[in-house]
C-alpha cells in the first residue's frame, strides 16, 4: 500500500464521519491523517562524513575518522537504520 493509498483509506473515514454529522470525529480524523502521513512519509538520512568525525572528535576526545571509532559509529548508525526504516 502506497502513501496515496493510505490517505485515501483514512480520509474515506474522514468522509464517512461528516456524512453522519460527526464533524468532530470528522476533524480528528484530518489531524490522524496528517500526522500518519508525516510519520510514513520520512526518510531516512544517515550522518555526514563530518558529523561522524564531529562525534568521534567531542565524544573520544581526538579526531579519526579512519580507524576502529568510525566503523564504531557507523555500526551504530546501522543498527538506528535497521530499527527506525
Amino acid at each position: 500500500m502506497d502513501i496515496k493509498q493510505i490517505r485515501q483509506r483514512i480520509m474515506c473515514e474522514a468522509y464517512d464521519l461528516a456524512d453522519r454529522g460527526d464533524h468532530e470525529g470528522y476533524n480528528a480524523v484530518k489531524v490522524m491523517c496528517s500526522d500518519v502521513l508525516e510519520l510514513i512519509g520520512k526518510q531516512w538520512v544517515g550522518l555526514t562524513d563530518d558529523e561522524v568525525s564531529e562525534i568521534i572528535d567531542r565524544e573520544i576526545g581526538f579526531n579519526s575518522c579512519w580507524g576502529p571509532e568510525e566503523a564504531f559509529v557507523r555500526a551504530v548508525e546501522a543498527k538506528l537504520k535497521e530499527k527506525n526504516t
